[in-house]
């Protein structure tokens, strides 16, 4: 998930008008655009000239407890050795961050400006989309390299290494066979196919086989219960 914010009405226009192309682009499920990123985390930064006349002594010891807290926490009062501090505003400056699995970044443009932030938090769903798409983009090589016309059905051998990743890849095996023309999964020796290579995807070994289907040029592409 890809979230672009900016206070900017042209930017924000800009970048719905290509969201698809955008989300292709970065490889992203889901490309939101708002004015305000709404899942920013306030974080505390204490200010040493408010909090040590106000708290002496103990001022040290405030500061650290204050230091990275949330808002919601400060205004709540902070606990230091089972004794709490009230703290108001002018003490306390506050900083907006990313939540845990989130990356941010600005930009600013000729354009316009703003700030993109990336959710990387990785589903089970999401790692088995990536391995499908990678598998889908060595099987596309392939096809370059046998010089294969682009809606030219082909027999396609998928061995993968991993058992979970091989479960992944198996639940999107219908897409898989969609985005390569495959007419047909097969198994057999290196020799009943034209290219047969080995890959590393994401550290794990996949070997694929492709071989041409001659005159099969209506060939249906296969449902996964056929894999």
């Amino acid at each position: 998930r890809v979230v672009v914010e900016s206070d900017d009405p042209a930017v924000r226009e800009a970048v719905e008008s290509l969201s698809d192309l955008f989300a292709e682009r970065v490889n992203a499920r889901e490309v939101a655009v708002v004015e305000r990123f709404d899942e920013l985390v306030e974080r505390a930064e204490p200010k040493m000239s408010e909090i040590g006349p106000a708290f002496g002594g103990d001022s040290q010891k405030v500061m650290e407890a204050v230091e990275g807290a949330t808002r919601d926490e400060v205004e709540a009062g902070v606990e230091v050795e089972g004794e709490r501090y009230d703290l108001d505003e002018s003490m306390v400056e506050y900083r907006a961050e990313p939540p845990e699995g989130i990356s941010g970044a600005e930009f600013d443009g000729s354009t316009g400006s703003g700030s993109v932030y990336v959710d990387t938090r990785l589903t089970d769903e999401l790692e088995s989309e990536g391995y499908a798409r990678d598998v889908v983009r060595r099987v596309q090589e392939m096809r370059k390299q046998l010089d294969l016309d682009v809606e030219e059905p082909i027999r396609t051998r998928l061995d993968v290494a991993d058992e979970r990743v091989a479960g992944f890849v198996d639940d999107h095996r219908e897409f898989v066979a969609e985005e390569t023309r495959t007419a047909e999964w097969a198994d057999g020796d290196d020799a009943a196919f034209d290219l047969v290579e080995q890959w590393d995807v994401e550290g794990v070994e996949v070997t694929i086989g492709v071989k041409r289907v001659e005159g099969a040029e209506d060939a249906e592409t296969p449902d996964a219960e056929s894999a």
